[in-house]
């Protein structure tokens, strides 16, 4: 594997190297080297998906899953995907949510009845300390 290549003409700061993203786009970052369990030094960039080379044949990138895919279909089937796993966290979030909170209006409806109370209590104390 060959190593990327540095930014040339920067001033100072640390060494950017260039990467290219599947779909072509180029990409100026700093390395991000890690040592593997073998004991082997790799860059964690590579693990993004991104490129030592500008790609031969372009991937499209799906604003979906913030990846490539080869066709236009994977990309409609990736939306699909997330419309539906969306749609049914919504659900269940609604479900566990709707509980929560009627959990919490009979707790705030059974402080309400005892401020009132209190203010009667304080109302007739109030009122036999008066006369």
């Amino acid at each position: 594997m060959t190593q990327p290549l540095i930014m040339e003409g920067s001033i100072g700061g640390i060494p950017r190297h260039k990467y290219w993203t599947p779909d072509g786009r180029e990409i100026r970052a700093i390395p991000c080297m890690r040592i593997t369990s073998r004991g082997e030094v790799r860059d964690a960039n590579y693990d993004r998906g991104w490129l030592q080379a500008p790609p031969e044949n372009p991937k499209l990138y799906c604003s979906y899953c913030d990846m490539w895919h080869d066709t236009q279909t994977e990309i409609v089937e990736c939306g699909k995907k997330k419309s539906d796993s969306e749609k049914k966290y919504m659900k269940w979030a609604k479900n566990k949510f709707r509980k929560e909170r009627v959990e919490k209006n009979d707790e705030v409806d059974a402080l309400r009845a005892e401020l009132a109370e209190m203010k009667e209590m304080m109302a007739k104390l109030l009122e036999d300390r008066s006369a």
